[in-house]
């Protein structure tokens, strides 16, 4: 190979490299001056509900961030901005702007705060129990999901969700995929938190793409329905639309 051709190769790659940092890098709008140490790893975060009254917490910083293109989820750009808001002391999350530009690229924008505990467990308190979200891919397409709940068969597109109340003394009992495929029963139980699945469109390894390391509970995993943490799956309800 010519000194030229490696020469352009070499500047090329530079070029996708700094393309790819400049449009997953996040960007702080505005910070405090008084730094919070980093959010513990083994403590989890939440997004704040619309009726938190944010003047009880501490603000921390307000986070933007861009997809490298159409085909980067919802997801992936408030994963980056969580994970560089934890770094900064942050532990709740409320959303400021979330849009699609000109070329169909995710926008997002998300003020973090600091909350004690006790803050954190009266946000939580603002969310319903025994209710039970399920989402499909984030990034809208032609696919759709067909699930069997109790005794009759929903079908939503991707970029929406389902969402199912746990009535007391009944159960909400999943299936997907025939005989062979994913069964899940839920039942009731009293002051018991929302819980937020995913559900990948076709194979079992999933058409569309995974959740992220990281964001997946350990106490639900099928293979093909997933548990996510709480302020994903609370983030998700915020800008997808609720299947009909």
């Amino acid at each position: 190979m010519s000194y030229s051709i490696l020469k352009i190769i070499i500047l090329l790659s530079l070029g996708i490299i700094s393309k790819i940092t400049i449009a997953q890098g996040v960007e702080v709008v505005h910070q405090v001056k008084l730094k919070f140490p980093p959010y513990p790893d083994n403590k989890a975060s939440v997004f704040i509900h619309q009726r938190t009254d944010t003047s009880k917490l501490e603000f921390v910083a307000t986070y933007r961030t861009i997809g490298i293109d159409s085909l980067t989820t919802p997801g992936d750009l408030f994963l980056l901005i969580k994970k560089k808001a934890r770094k900064d002391g942050a532990n709740c999350f409320a959303l400021r702007s979330f849009w699609y530009d000109s070329i169909k690229r995710p926008n997002l924008v998300i003020d973090a705060y600091y909350g004690s505990d006790t803050t954190l467990k009266a946000i939580a308190a603002y969310y319903e129990t025994n209710v039970v979200y399920l989402f499909g891919s984030e990034r809208t397409s032609r696919d759709s999901i067909s699930l069997k709940i109790n005794d009759s068969v929903h079908k939503f597109a991707t970029g929406t969700y389902l969402k199912f109340v746990l009535r007391e003394g009944e159960s909400l009992k999943m299936s997907k995929g025939g005989f062979t495929g994913v069964r899940v029963r839920l039942k009731f139980e009293k002051e018991k938190p929302a819980m937020y699945l995913m559900v990948h469109v076709g194979t079992r390894l999933g058409k569309g793409p995974l959740p992220p390391p990281g964001t997946i509970g350990i106490s639900f995993n099928t293979g093909e329905i997933r548990e996510m943490t709480d302020d994903y799956g609370q983030f998700l309800a915020q800008i997808l639309k609720k299947s009909d």
